[in-house]
């Protein structure tokens, strides 16, 4: 006996069967066997001009401010400035230039013998 089911209210239970929608038709021809270009192109088209979009405006404005950014890098660290002669409180390194950073340190080192020995002291670990 099924739950809900009761024979003296008189319940019956009928099985039919019926069709869901119209039946597919199959055609039997199939069109072009390979690849069809045209079609693919069709279907991803609004991705195809994002894509595009993307790499136009890389070529046209971020490559070069990139390119531009890098160039003026350059040129500042190629062009240090110097402090005037005249001004105080900032010592004047003499032809920075052109001496190597073994020669600047040891510049240095004469200008101001206390600072540097702070500084290996700092280096070695020493407190004063």
């Amino acid at each position: 006996m099924a739950m809900g089911y009761s024979e003296d209210r008189e319940d019956k239970v009928s099985v039919s069967s019926m069709a869901f929608s119209e039946a597919i038709s199959i055609d039997t021809k199939t069109e072009k066997e390979g690849f069809d270009i045209l079609k693919l192109v069709g279907n991803y088209r609004k991705t195809i001009i994002n894509l595009l979009l993307a790499a136009l405006v890389f070529f046209i404005i971020v490559r070069p401010l990139l390119k531009s950014i890098k160039k003026m890098a350059r040129e500042n660290i190629l062009e240090r400035k110097e402090l005037p002669s005249g001004t105080e409180g900032y010592p004047q390194i003499s032809e920075s230039r052109e001496m190597s950073q073994k020669e600047k340190a040891l510049e240095t080192a004469r200008r101001s013998p206390e600072k540097t020995e702070q500084l290996l002291k700092g280096w070695i670990g020493e407190r004063e």
